[in-house]
């Protein structure tokens, strides 16, 4: 799966729950984000 793919997948998963805090939602995303910018170091 592509970067944007995943992160699209992420962000669809996640925006699927409910949540009392954005602040959650953001943090729940980080790993995917820091993979993604890992990978574009790495290029």
């Amino acid at each position: 799966m592509d970067d944007r793919s995943s992160h699209e997948s992420t962000k669809r998963a996640l925006l699927s729950k409910r949540w009392d805090d954005m602040n959650d939602y953001a943090d729940a995303k980080t790993d995917v984000i820091h993979a993604i910018k890992a990978r574009a170091k790495g290029a």
